[in-house]
């Protein structure tokens, strides 16, 4: 909880404004609410919070004035979304959920869960509590079985993919094979990210996720998602009456309905395969995440990755299968460039707020932007692909850094060469497939882009940080890059490597490749078997 003493601080500066002081005191009020509260857990928010853990920012601040807007809980046995969604006289008191629950809920017999019963007197059971990770996957063989039968009785796995955005959907060849196959009905449903990071309606991120889809599917294979007039979001899951349903990441970022939490205490199978290779130290605190550990399998890329998933999973990994890189099997079937020319993409990460202590501040974007847009003027006899992080440009766009207009100025300035080619998402295996090289920062493509085999240029801001922010996964994938820490060490790598074919690292890259490339390029068969072997009834 925040120190009596910074409250004290904060109280004298605001001496001459009496608004200000009752800011305070409501914030001390509410902070030591939170605190009290037997469903606020200190030890786990931060868990699910590795971002604050070490930062030494309160977590009951941090749960009161962001935690849980971007969709946080408490603990586990709370869900703020949820808890307002079915008392709407809390959502409309404005009050942070779990303070609205102790000082009013609590009292009244409010329900903090569908999974709560009610008493006689229509009062919520206090006596109940939310199931435990070891609890809902105790649960998992009840539900196989009733999957099974319902599968022997003539019935198709009804499975649904839940997809934030198009170019973030690592389970899309999971998907595909299902679709080809008669047992399976799968489907997808365009889910809106609610967390806050890229500012708008999230309809506008959902209007363009779909339209991209629909290029791909048929109009059925889309699941509607909507909004009604209290702003409450429609339940795909439910309406679909899914057998199995794929997140598309281990957060909360949507609404309690589409977040994996939901899945405890419900009928369906959750699944999850990695939008990221874990090979940055950030990787470790999220694997760690109770999300993680109640899916019903975690389909992992390689034994390394199951060594650390085991290692700091609440369940010590169980759930956890080693199949390969499912969103990798895609990039086989993507069509190369026609023409001659070298393409180099320019791939930069949206950290440029920082963020996770440091360990997920990867990106250089801001230090070296003017040298970027001029980048594509500098080397005339290639081509540049520039293929920002979905969120970087929403976040630059805030008013504390760029704003949209300098995003604007800064999107025409790259774009004035002839050479210069901008894409803001769709299947980032596309790009992958044009270019001959990639300047990079962003952690996600730094394995993924080693199954290419082509040059791979990594910026860090210093080379001594490199074992800070990489574990022994990144680390591995670095041996095959040219790491550069200016714009000097960007152009001597186009120059050299990309225009006149000095490649020095293109043994260690191949080498590197070998040992990511697990089942590839049938990871997603390999998932597909997993799953089939469990529901299917045996011959």
């Amino acid at each position: 909880m925040m120190d009596p003493g910074r409250l004290l601080d904060r109280l004298a500066r605001y001496a001459g404004s009496p608004r200000r002081i009752r800011q305070t005191l409501r914030t001390l009020l509410q902070a030591r609410a939170v605190s009290r509260s037997p469903l606020f857990d200190r030890a786990w928010y931060l868990r699910q919070n590795p971002d604050i853990a070490k930062s030494g920012e309160s977590p009951e601040l941090h749960y009161l004035f962001a935690g849980a807007a971007a969709g946080q809980d408490p603990g586990p046995g709370f869900c703020g979304a949820e808890y307002l969604e079915l008392n709407p006289g809390a959502a409309a008191s404005g009050l942070n959920p779990l303070v609205h629950y102790e000082r009013v809920g609590r009292r009244a017999g409010l329900r903090v869960s569908r999974l709560q019963p009610l008493l006689g007197n229509g009062s919520a059971d206090p006596d109940w509590r939310f199931p435990t990770l070891e609890e809902h996957q105790a649960a998992f063989p009840a539900k196989v079985a009733a999957i099974r039968a319902r599968v022997a009785a003539g019935a198709r796995i009804k499975s649904l993919f839940l997809v934030s955005s198009a170019s973030m959907f690592p389970a899309r060849p999971l998907l595909d094979a299902m679709r080809r196959s008669p047992r399976h009905d799968a489907r997808i449903a365009v889910i809106p990210d609610l967390r806050g990071i890229a500012s708008g309606d999230p309809h506008d991120a959902m209007r363009r996720a779909e339209a991209n889809l629909a290029r791909a599917y048929p109009a059925d294979a889309l699941v509607h998602v909507s909004r009604s007039a209290s702003g409450h979001w429609s339940d795909p899951v439910a309406d679909f009456r899914a057998d199995i349903v794929c997140y598309p990441s281990p957060y909360n970022l949507s609404s309690w309905r589409c977040n994996p939490r939901r899945a405890i205490g419900d009928s369906f199978l959750p699944i999850y395969a990695n939008y990221g290779y874990p090979c940055t130290s950030f990787a470790a605190p999220v694997m760690g995440l109770a999300n993680y550990a109640c899916m019903w399998k975690v389909f992992l890329e390689s034994a390394a990755a199951q060594d650390l998933y085991r290692s700091v999973s609440p369940i010590g990994g169980a759930n956890g299968k080693v199949v390969g890189s499912i969103k990798m099997d895609a990039l086989p079937a993507q069509a190369p460039r026609p023409d001659g020319r070298k393409c180099v993409l320019v791939a930069p990460h949206h950290s440029v707020a920082g963020g996770a202590n440091g360990l997920m501040a990867l990106s250089n974007f801001m230090r070296l932007a003017d040298f970027i847009a001029e980048l594509p003027g500098k080397f005339p006899g290639a081509d540049f692909l520039f293929r920002p992080h979905p969120f970087l440009f929403p976040v630059l766009e805030r008013p504390s850094l760029w704003g949209r207009a300098r995003c604007e100025r800064w999107r025409e300035r790259f774009l004035a060469h002839p050479n210069a080619r901008w894409t803001d998402g769709g299947d980032p295996l596309r790009d992958f497939a044009a270019a001959d090289a990639i300047v990079q920062d962003c952690s996600s493509f730094l394995a993924d882009w080693s199954f290419t085999g082509k040059p791979c240029c990594y910026i860090l801001d210093d080379l001594a940080e490199a074992p800070r922010k990489f574990n022994a996964i990144g680390l591995r994938c670095l041996e095959g890059c040219r790491v550069a820490t200016d714009a000097a060490g960007i152009e001597a790598f186009i120059r050299n490597v990309v225009m006149a074919g000095d490649d020095p690292e293109a043994g260690p890259r191949e080498r590197v490749r070998a040992e990511l490339a697990v089942n590839w390029p049938h990871a997603a068969d390999t998932a597909l078997s997993a799953i089939e072997r469990e529901l299917l009834p045996g011959p």
